[in-house]
């Protein structure tokens, strides 16, 4: 009998193995809230929001956010405005994007830049409105955050 706990005891810990509660971005390493799952090493999701990345050079990340925008834009009755954001300790201009889904609006932070030598570019999608930094869950504003002077 103990040989079997013991045989489960290892099976558990591989399988426990490499289900990471950490992800990396830019080179930082964080920590990812209980409750919201690692979707990939580019997404995690949670109850409230989700943030994605993407690298590339810096002509691929800024077309991706200007895709994005175009993309935006066909849900009609989106808004977009100009913000500058701080993506951990680097400046960079990015939006704030809004539009109304089937059931409810949706709210959009995004992106790019370069961050400890890597072009990113960031979409964090919220379930409210993000007016200042305390608006923003805890995770993203490890990530990004609106610049004090708007």
């Amino acid at each position: 009998m103990k040989t079997f706990f013991t045989i489960i005891a290892v099976c558990i810990s591989f399988l426990s193995y490499g289900q990471s509660t950490f992800v990396t971005l830019a080179s930082n390493k964080l920590e990812v809230p209980a409750g919201c799952t690692i979707e990939s090493e580019l997404k995690v999701r949670c109850d409230d929001y989700e943030v994605g990345w993407l690298y590339g050079d810096k002509q691929k990340v800024q077309g991706l956010q200007d895709s994005f925008l175009e993309l935006s834009e066909m849900f009609g009755k989106s808004q977009k405005k100009r913000f500058d954001f701080y993506l951990f300790d680097k400046k960079v201009k990015g939006y704030k994007v809004s539009y109304q889904s089937d059931t409810k609006t949706v709210y959009q932070l995004t992106a790019s830049g370069v961050v400890n030598n890597e072009p990113v570019w960031i979409l964090v999608t919220l379930n409210k409105e993000p007016i200042t930094n305390n608006d923003l869950p805890l995770f993203v504003s490890q990530i990004i955050k609106f610049s004090e002077k708007r």
